[in-house]
C-alpha cells in the first residue's frame, strides 16, 4: 500500500541532527553505486556529481532534507532530484510531484551542513602554525645566506688588501715628481699605495664649506710612517662599510699633504664638503708649524683652483657631529683662521639647504614587529657565531709546520694572523743588547688568547707610527713564543738589541716556569745561530729607555737580575 506525506506532517525548521554511523548510498544514471561515510562525504564534495543521481540514506530515522524541511519517517528513503524519478520508495512511503518541486531539488539533493569535528579544527590549527613557523624558517635562511655571503666578500677584500699592502714600497718620491705647495708635497694616491675606491660619486665646484678634523692615533713623522697611516685609514674606512678613505686630503707630521678622494669626490659624511684630516690625536698633541702651514697652503689652492667657493665656510668636526675631532688644541687654532664660522652647527642637508638644526628624530616602531625581532636577533647571533668561526679558524695551528724549541712552540706571523709591516730595517748582528720587556696587557694562556692579544699589540703600535708590532719576540702566558720583528729586523728600542716581550702586566702578574724556559731557550738559540754577541748584555726596558721606568715589571726584574750576562747599569741614549 502506498501513503502519501501530508503537509501536516512536515516539521517546519527544525535543528539538523548529527548523521554519525550513517551511510550514502549515492547511485548514479548507470545504476552504479558509491557508498561513503558521512565523515568522507564531508571531506570530499568531489567524489561524484550527485545531479541526475539517486540518493540512498540508511541507518538512520531522522532525516534533515534541504533547508527547511524534515522528514520524520520509519524505514528506508529514496529521494530523487528529477521529475522523471520513480515515485516509489521501500516499505510504501513517496514524495509526490508537487512536493518534489517545492522542496527545490531540482538542482540537486541539498544535505544538512557538515560540521568540523574537534579533531579537524585541532588540524587546522597545526596546519597553520606549522605554515608560520616554514615562513620563519625561510626568512632566517634567507638572512643567513645572505649574511655568510657578506662575510665571505669582506675576507675576500680583507685579503686582497693585505696582499695590496705587502708590495707597498718605502721609498720617498721625489719631490720633482710631485705637486708643490711651497715645501711641501702633494702625494697622490697612487704614491701612498691607495687602493682603488669601491665607487665615485662626483662633487661640483666650487664647495661652500671646508671641515677640519683629526684622524685619531698616533702621529707620523716621516714618508714611511704617514703613508702606512694613510693606508690604515683607508682599509679602515673600507672596512667600515665606506667605498673609501673617508677624508678629502690627510695632512702628515712630515709636513707633507696626502691626497684622499681629492676635490671632485664627494666625501664620506657631509655632500658638498672638503674634509681635510691632520694626522694625530690633537686633543693632547700640538700640530707643528710645518701642518698649519701646509694645510692653509692647500685652502688657498682650493680658491684659486676654483674648488673652493672664494666665501666658503671653515668648520670644526666637532660643530658637524658629536665627537672630540679636531682635538681642542687644532680647534683653539682654527677659530683664528680665516673663513672660520663659529656659528654654523650643520645637522642635516637636503638639496643644498643647510639647516641650523638637527630636525626631530622620528618614532621608530619597527621593535613592534616579532619577525622583525626574530630575524634580527637570529642575524645577531649568527653574525656573532661567524665572526668567532672565521677568528678561530684563522688562527687556529697548523702543527705541522710549528717550529719547535724544547718543549715550545715558536709561531711565526702567519700563524698569529700577521698584518704586513710598513716598513723594515735590517738589523746588524750580532747585537750587543738583549731588552726585556711586559706588554701591560691581559694575561693570556692558550694559543687563540694569546694569538689575538699579539694582533692586537701589532694595531696599537700602527697606530703609534710604528712599521710593524715593536718587539722581536713575544712570549705569552701558553708558554709559546711568537715571532714579531724576528731575528733580523730591527726593533722599536734601538738598532742594536733583540727585544723579547713577556704578554702580561708583571706589576703584579707572575712568570710561569714555561715562559722563563721560553725566554732562555730563545737567548740561548740566537747566541748559538751569531744573532747575538757574545759578550751581550741583559737588561730590562727601564734600563734603557727613561719613559717607561715601570718595564718589565717589579716581578720580571726579579727574576732576570739572576740570569747569565745581566747588568744593572743605565744604558740611557
Amino acid at each position: 500500500m502506498t501513503r502519501t506525506v501530508s503537509e501536516t506532517s512536515l516539521v517546519p525548521t527544525p535543528p539538523p541532527i548529527q548523521l554519525e554511523n550513517s551511510q550514502i548510498v549515492i547511485q548514479d544514471e548507470d545504476e552504479n553505486s558509491h557508498v561513503l561515510s558521512i565523515d568522507e562525504y564531508c571531506s570530499n564534495r568531489e567524489v561524484v556529481n550527485l545531479e541526475n543521481a539517486a540518493v540512498n540514506i540508511d541507518n538512520s530515522n531522522d532525516v534533515i532534507i534541504g533547508p527547511v524541511t524534515q522528514l520524520n519517517v520509519n524505514g528506508n528513503v529514496t529521494i530523487y532530484s528529477n521529475g522523471n524519478a520513480p515515485s516509489e520508495a521501500v516499505n510504501g512511503t513517496a514524495l509526490d510531484q508537487d512536493q518534489q518541486s517545492g522542496t527545490n531539488f531540482t538542482n540537486g539533493v541539498k544535505l544538512g551542513k557538515c560540521e568540523k569535528s574537534n579533531s579537524e579544527e585541532q588540524d587546522l590549527n597545526n596546519l597553520s602554525k606549522q605554515k608560520q613557523i616554514i615562513r620563519i624558517f625561510v626568512s632566517i635562511s634567507f638572512a643567513l645566506l645572505v649574511t655568510i655571503g657578506v662575510v665571505v666578500l669582506i675576507l675576500h677584500y680583507t685579503n686582497s688588501a693585505l696582499k695590496d699592502n705587502s708590495d707597498f714600497t718605502t721609498t720617498v718620491p721625489s719631490s720633482k715628481d710631485n705637486e708643490n705647495l711651497g715645501t711641501h708635497q702633494v702625494l697622490d694616491r697612487t704614491q701612498w699605495n691607495g687602493r682603488a675606491a669601491l665607487s665615485v660619486k662626483n662633487m661640483t665646484s666650487p664647495v661652500p664649506i671646508v671641515i677640519i678634523k683629526h684622524t685619531g692615533g698616533g702621529q707620523c713623522l716621516t714618508f714611511q710612517e704617514c703613508a702606512g697611516k694613510v693606508q690604515t685609514i683607508q682599509s679602515n674606512s673600507v672596512t667600515d662599510g665606506l667605498s673609501d678613505i673617508r677624508y678629502s686630503f690627510l695632512i702628515g707630521g712630515d709636513g707633507n699633504i696626502y691626497v684622499g678622494r681629492g676635490w671632485n669626490v664627494q666625501p664620506a659624511q657631509i655632500p658638498d664638503t672638503i674634509d681635510i684630516a691632520f694626522m694625530g690625536s690633537f686633543s693632547f698633541d700640538l700640530l707643528s708649524d710645518t701642518m698649519i702651514e701646509a694645510a692653509q697652503l692647500l685652502l688657498k689652492d682650493g680658491v684659486e683652483r676654483e674648488k673652493l667657493d672664494k666665501e666658503y665656510k671653515l668648520v670644526s668636526h666637532n660643530q658637524t657631529t658629536s665627537t672630540e675631532s679636531p682635538g681642542k688644541n687644532v680647534y683653539e687654532l682654527i677659530t683664528k683662521w680665516p673663513h672660520y664660522d663659529g656659528q654654523l652647527k650643520i645637522g642635516w642637508r637636503q638639496k643644498g639647504l643647510i639647516w641650523h638644526n638637527t630636525p626631530p628624530k622620528r618614532k621608530s616602531t619597527w621593535y613592534k614587529n616579532k619577525y622583525v625581532i626574530i630575524i634580527g636577533g637570529t642575524l645577531i647571533l649568527t653574525i656573532s657565531a661567524i665572526i668567532v668561526f672565521v677568528i678561530l679558524y684563522n688562527t687556529a695551528e697548523d702543527e705541522d709546520d710549528v717550529e719547535r724549541l724544547g718543549d715550545h712552540r715558536v709561531y711565526n706571523r702567519r700563524h698569529w694572523g700577521a698584518q704586513p709591516p710598513r716598513a723594515t730595517v735590517d738589523l746588524v748582528h750580532p747585537t750587543t743588547f738583549v731588552i726585556i720587556s711586559h706588554s701591560v696587557s691581559p694575561w693570556c694562556d692558550s694559543f687563540s688568547s694569546c694569538s689575538g692579544l699579539v694582533r692586537s699589540f701589532q694595531n696599537h703600535h700602527f697606530t703609534l707610527g710604528n712599521y710593524d708590532v715593536g718587539y722581536n719576540f713575544i712570549i705569552g702566558g701558553d708558554a709559546n713564543i711568537y715571532v714579531g720583528r724576528g731575528w733580523d729586523v730591527r726593533n722599536f728600542h734601538n738598532s742594536i738589541s733583540i727585544g723579547i716581550c713577556f704578554i702580561g702586566d708583571f706589576r703584579s702578574d707572575e712568570l710561569n716556569d714555561g715562559m722563563i724556559s721560553a725566554a732562555k731557550l730563545l737567548i740561548e738559540q740566537g747566541f748559538n745561530a751569531g744573532k747575538i754577541s757574545t759578550e751581550y748584555i741583559l737588561v730590562g726596558q727601564n734600563q734603557t729607555d727613561r719613559g717607561l721606568p715601570e718595564s718589565p715589571g717589579e716581578n720580571v726584574y726579579r727574576v732576570i737580575k739572576s740570569w747569565p750576562h745581566f747588568s744593572g747599569e743605565s744604558y740611557f741614549d
